[in-house]
């Protein structure tokens, strides 16, 4: 994997973000544990440093500084793989993503693939490897709603 940007933030349209759902011993539709530790890696070799949402809503509105040459990591749906494969390899390279949650699907499995506890959650939270922000209360009911306006 090659990586490339430019190396001072003039504006946060110009953070990379790569997005992240579920990640499995093999590839088919995910992203294999082995596969997201080389895009972690070549990262990490080429530069980067990697903000949480939080980091970048605090230079927005704060003007909090940030580091030169960023990307941002973020993850869709908080599956349990997030924290069984993810979290440890970035915690182990120094690095920070984003976890959007489904908080209705949390501590549970809706399909075939478990979603975190919040156990889980705390703990990357704590950490400072992980933020965690919300995807939707529950996103599968969002196409049943009716539009009353």
């Amino acid at each position: 994997m090659e990586v490339s940007a430019n190396a001072r933030l003039t504006s946060p349209t110009e953070i990379p973000i790569l997005m992240y759902h579920h990640f499995t011993e093999s590839e088919t539709t995910t992203v294999s544990v082995e596969r997201f530790k080389e895009q972690m890696l070549a990262i990490k070799n080429a530069g980067y440093n990697t903000i949480t949402d939080d980091q970048l809503y605090r230079f927005l509105y704060y003007k909090k500084p940030l580091p030169e040459k960023l990307i941002m990591i973020t993850m869709d749906d908080s599956y349990e793989s997030n924290y069984i494969h993810a979290y440890p390899i970035l915690k182990e390279l120094g690095m920070k993503a984003t976890i959007y949650i489904v908080v209705s699907d949390q501590e549970k499995t809706p399909g075939t693939i478990p979603h975190l506890t919040w156990e889980q959650t705390e703990e990357m939270y704590k950490s400072g490897v992980m933020d965690i922000q919300s995807h939707t209360f529950d996103s599968h009911r969002f196409n049943s709603l009716k539009r009353n306006y």
